[in-house]
């Protein structure tokens, strides 16, 4: 019994680590979309200096730009 107790205890971590990757994969699919919809000159604007961004920094900028676009 104790093994299915175990068993049981492991698949509810996994499925709360999958849960949090899934969570973070919408993120990641929510910025694309953002993204994708920028009309091409602030696609470019945005661009600049991307060079010399980690993907955190990337993340971070238009995590700010979501934030900004949802307030009223």
């Amino acid at each position: 019994m104790s093994d299915l107790i175990q068993l049981y205890a492991n698949a509810n971590i996994r499925i709360a680590e999958l849960e949090r990757e899934n969570a973070e994969l919408r993120k990641d699919s929510a910025r694309l979309n953002w993204f994708i919809n920028l009309d091409e000159e602030d696609r470019v604007k945005f661009c600049r200096g991307w060079y010399r961004w980690t993907p955190e920094q990337v993340r971070a900028e238009i995590d700010e730009e979501l934030r900004k676009e949802a307030q009223p």
